[in-house]
């Protein structure tokens, strides 16, 4: 599969910028993130673990936060061999 992606980027109020922080806090409580813009849409389904990176910057006339969330899909899915556990008697479904 391609890589696929949706930027934005525009002056908004700060109760505009809330409201984006919300739903994406939603989604994730949700395991469930859809983003839409421009006719792309993007369905994305984050695990339970994810890598966080903060990073704040204050410079003499500009402050910026910045953020990013990210994860890889499944090992099953990028070809890797999923995890078996037997007890010797029989195998056991792969973890999740």
């Amino acid at each position: 599969m391609g890589e696929k992606s949706i930027g934005f980027k525009r002056m908004v109020d700060i109760h505009e910028a809330v409201s984006y922080l919300e739903a994406l806090a939603k989604g994730f409580r949700d395991g469930r993130i859809v983003v839409e813009h421009g006719g792309k849409t993007l369905d994305m389904e984050p695990p339970s673990v994810v890598v966080l990176e903060i990073e704040a910057k204050q410079k003499k006339d500009k402050n910026k936060f910045g953020f990013e969330i990210a994860w890889k899909n499944d090992a099953e899915q990028e070809g890797g061999e999923p995890l078996r556990i037997s007890s010797g008697s029989g195998e056991l479904p792969p973890a999740a």
